[in-house]
């Protein structure tokens, strides 16, 4: 997956470079919104997000079977990564395949999840979560998808937390910066990101920096966007539904 060469980069080591709560999520629905446009086939995003239940599901999965959900609830937020190539991949010694394939398979409310498969987590992951949060990391989706990275902010709390543990000494570490860049809060992250990654070269960053300030979809911005773009009807139901304003 490219990712751009900035010098600092959000991880679990440089939690302070993640946005508050509220301009996270601000974040995550804009890029949901520009990969709807560029993308739009559900099943080839890079990332979704959806409105559960009055509580916010952003999810993002590459092709090497790294994913990250960030649940915005309303006790809090809490970030779940799973790196694949990671040593503190509990899945590594599992004989078990298509890891990257089982988010998609809960969204189609596939049986795969009766099973209850046990997921072996790294030492002190999850360590001072919050109660309030614990059905958001123990339970499905991610109880079966897996954990090499966990960060959460209860409502009582003012800060970014992790649990208390001690990193692999390896360049991959618990693949947080590999997945939390894009969310970064800076439009140029993602316009240098999705013109390499879709090979999209009519990618305009004014463009992309109007959706990341929830400017309203006109049928200008979104031709600008992506002029080939047809399902209109399709686009309006999705903005709709994560709450995006739009004047389509």
């Amino acid at each position: 997956m490219p990712t751009p060469y900035f010098l600092n980069l959000v991880s679990t080591l440089n939690l302070g470079l993640l946005s508050s709560p509220a301009d996270l999520e601000k974040t995550c629905k804009s890029l949901a919104v520009l990969e709807a446009i560029i993308c739009p086939e559900w099943k080839n995003r890079y990332c979704t997000f959806e409105i559960i239940n009055n509580e916010s599901l952003f999810h993002l999965q590459n092709e090497q079977g790294d994913h990250m959900c960030i649940w915005f609830t309303r006790h809090g937020v809490l970030i779940n990564g799973f790196a694949m190539e990671s040593t503190m991949n509990g899945w590594r010694n599992k004989n078990t395949q298509d890891k990257y394939s089982v988010f998609k398979l809960f969204k189609m409310g596939s049986s795969f999840f009766e099973l209850k498969k046990h997921y072996p987590m790294w030492k002190g992951l999850t360590d001072n979560i919050p109660e309030e949060l614990h059905n958001y990391i123990y339970k499905e989706p991610i109880k079966s998808l897996g954990t090499t990275f966990c960060i959460w902010q209860a409502n009582h709390q003012n800060s970014w937390q992790t649990g208390n543990i001690e990193l692999p000494n390896d360049d991959i570490g618990d693949g947080s910066e590999e997945l939390l860049f894009l969310v970064d809060g800076n439009a140029d992250t993602y316009y240098i990101w999705a013109t390499e990654y879709y090979d999209f070269q009519d990618l305009q960053l004014d463009c992309v920096a109007l959706i990341y300030q929830h400017e309203p979809i006109s049928k200008e911005l979104l031709y600008q966007i992506n002029s080939e773009y047809v399902s209109v009807d399709l686009l309006k139901k999705e903005l709709d539904a994560i709450e995006y304003p739009h004047n389509l």
